[in-house]
């Protein structure tokens, strides 16, 4: 479920599951797929003061697999959303 803009991490107007999106701050266009779920979630992660595995699981309905990997960059690793952009564009060409 996507609750943030993947491209500028504002709150999306309501989250999404599936189908598409447009945000309201930076007109992205926005598709649901598995790069764009990774990217809002970490965008999400980023914003959180002190960002609890369990509290994310409860809010966005994420899978536990695909939390724990992306709290694996944005907290444990602490790569920027440069870097993370970079990562996925690796695995999702």
């Amino acid at each position: 479920m996507l609750i943030v803009c993947p491209y500028c991490g504002v709150f999306l107007n309501r989250p999404l599951n599936d189908g598409i999106t447009h945000c309201s701050n930076c007109t992205h266009l926005i598709e649901v797929t598995t790069k764009t779920k990774f990217m809002s979630l970490f965008k999400y992660i980023k914003s959180l003061n002190s960002p609890n595995v369990e509290k994310i699981r409860f809010e966005t309905r994420c899978d536990n697999d695909e939390i724990l990997f992306v709290y694996a960059f944005a907290v444990e690793n602490n790569y920027s959303n440069e870097e993370f952009y970079n990562l996925l564009n690796k695995f999702f060409k």
